[in-house]
């Protein structure tokens, strides 16, 4: 039997989205997240040919151009959440 605000593990505390202790990076990352999708969400509702458009030219592109744009956008993005922190 587990006691009020104790996890099922051994007596580990369980956090919610509403809990004052939950951490304020995993605040942050479902926030970021939940933009995303808000983003990328939205694009596909306003502009669903421009976006078909665009994901069959990300295709064909070669692997390699692919493994670049996808670095240098986590850098960038890297680089983003460092300065604003």
């Amino acid at each position: 039997m587990t006691r009020p605000g104790r996890g099922p593990v051994q007596g580990r505390p369980t956090a919610t989205l509403d809990d004052p202790t939950m951490s304020d990076g995993l605040t942050a990352f479902l926030t970021a997240i939940g933009l995303i999708f808000v983003i990328e969400g939205g694009l596909y509702a306003l502009f669903p040919e421009a976006m078909r458009r665009s994901i069959q030219r990300v295709l064909a592109q070669p692997t390699g151009r692919l493994r670049t744009i996808g670095m240098s956008a986590a850098l960038v993005g890297l680089l983003m959440v460092w300065l604003a922190n």
